[in-house]
């Protein structure tokens, strides 16, 4: 992923991410599918599916860090 498409995914709410993350599990599901019946030319495209589920993921896990560690203001 390039850093532009990072930057958008910061912008994005959390609900957002995970919707995306369904998304791409989805689409990697496919891309899997393809690679075992031969129809896949750039079989790369798997590798960088999954890099993109985990750069959201860690997203959406380091807000959940950020709202649990934040102290209670009165």
């Amino acid at each position: 992923m390039k850093k532009k498409e990072i930057r958008e995914l910061r912008d994005l709410t959390v609900e957002e991410l995970a919707k995306r993350v369904g998304e791409e599990k989805a689409s990697l599901y496919d891309l899997r599918v393809k690679a075992k019946t031969g129809q896949m030319e750039k079989t790369s495209d798997i590798s960088k599916s999954k890099r993109k589920i985990a750069v959201m993921q860690t997203e959406i896990n380091s807000r959940k860090k950020q709202v649990v560690s934040e102290p209670l203001k009165a």
